[in-house]
């Protein structure tokens, strides 16, 4: 027989406040470093709107644990947590798949980046599909108001779409990453980015495979606490990640040029065998060019 230990309203606490916090932290300097360096894109634009959708679960989830608060105070958290929950892991993953189509290199935008931009697409019905389904199941059925602690009991048919659609998205943002490093599609400056992004898709559907586990067991406060802790490290966390050091995110050697579009990038591409022969001069010239791409850009 199985025991479900129920965690502590302390222990939600620490664990969300403290993954939920890093995440948070994380997603602000990586803002802060785009936006200073001007390669503010649409990934960091859905890295906006899962720090959003982040805030309210952590507010959320604070009032739940308040003792004192009210059932209708309960309720509301309820129905923002399960939202927010949903668009804070999906949103993260947006960002995650446009952090790809960021590095894909131009001359393979006609077939790698049409499929990237389809599976964005249907990450954003997986993501509407899913709360609708959460609505349909907790709205129809509102017997669970009446309870002490009020939570609904998503059962097996949400865990089963949950699943299936986090495996799909986390398999398909660990294959993206395999297919541009072992084709060599883009340079190895850019590869760490891909590993991290690699990594922390099998960790978010081991999570997602225990959070699955919770949603069918009986333990609705192990599945709040699982949901709770899953965006933040697995899902939150590798965006701002890549702009932590330059050596981890996208080469320095590239300055993005528009922002609403898809980044128009200045490459510095090394010198042919026989652009060497040129003289010593030239070579030391064109090198220190390289090293500043400010002073290339102003001669140009």
């Amino acid at each position: 027989m199985v025991v479900w230990v129920q965690p502590t309203n302390t222990t939600k606490r620490i664990v969300t406040t403290t993954l939920l916090g890093i995440a948070m932290l994380t997603t602000l300097f990586r803002l802060r470093t785009r936006i200073r360096t001007r390669r503010f894109w649409l990934d960091d634009v859905w890295a906006i709107v899962a720090l959003l959708f982040s805030i309210m679960l952590l507010v959320a989830m604070w009032l739940r644990t308040i003792p004192s608060s009210s059932r209708e105070t309960l309720i509301i958290c309820y129905w923002i947590l399960s939202f927010g929950f949903i668009s804070t892991l999906w949103a993260s993953r947006m960002s995650v798949i446009f952090s790809v189509v960021r590095v894909i290199p131009h001359d393979n935008r006609s077939k790698l980046r049409k499929i990237t931009n389809c599976l964005a697409a249907i990450f954003a019905v997986f993501w509407i599909g899913l709360m609708i389904q959460v609505a349909n199941v907790c709205g129809a059925n509102k017997s669970w108001y009446k309870f002490a602690k009020p939570q609904c009991r998503l059962g097996d048919g949400v865990a089963a779409f949950e699943l299936t659609s986090d495996v799909f998205a986390d398999v398909t943002l660990a294959i993206l990453p395999i297919v541009l490093t072992r084709n060599s599609l883009v340079p190895a400056a850019q590869r760490k980015m891909l590993y991290v992004i690699f990594a922390a898709s099998l960790l978010t559907t081991i999570a997602s495979i225990v959070h699955a586990i919770f949603l069918i067991g009986p333990s609705g406060s192990l599945e709040g606490t699982a949901a709770h802790a899953r965006p933040p490290p697995l899902s939150l966390s590798p965006t701002p990640v890549f702009s932590l050091h330059p050596s981890i995110g996208p080469s320095t050697r590239t300055r993005t040029l528009t922002l609403c579009h898809t980044p128009t990038t200045t490459p510095f591409t090394p010198l042919a065998k026989r652009d060497r022969l040129t003289g010593p001069r030239v070579w030391m010239a064109l090198k220190r060019m390289t090293r500043n791409p400010l002073a290339r850009l102003r001669g140009s």
